[in-house]
């Protein structure tokens, strides 16, 4: 997996982890709309185009669910193979999260 979709994921899971926390459901949680609404609402400062690929590359690897279309994608939701991967990388502890997330980006950005 790439740098930049690994970021994506990680990033999109700890998301998922602060809306649970929020009182969210976890079918809720984890549902991120479309390209252009989820980019602009968690990636600002990664690129439009290298987070589409991300993403389609994490939907390749069914670690999310994504309904492509014209190069981008409609909606787009974290799997449950999302989630496990995502709680076996960070050993189910936030700030072991937080600093792969940390560290995935300042190899990325």
């Amino acid at each position: 997996m790439t740098n930049e979709a690994k970021f994506v994921l990680l990033q999109l899971y700890s998301i998922y982890l602060d809306r649970i926390d929020e009182g969210m459901s976890k079918r809720s949680a984890s549902y991120f709309g479309s390209d252009e609404s989820s980019f602009n609402a968690f990636f600002l400062g990664f690129n439009f185009e290298d987070y589409i690929d991300a993403v389609l590359e994490l939907k390749h690897r069914d670690f999310v669910i994504a309904s492509a279309e014209d190069g981008g994608f409609l909606e787009m939701a974290l799997s449950r193979e999302g989630i496990a991967y995502s709680e076996s990388e960070s050993k189910k502890d936030y700030k072991t999260l937080m600093d792969l997330i940390r560290d995935l980006k300042k190899l990325i950005i």
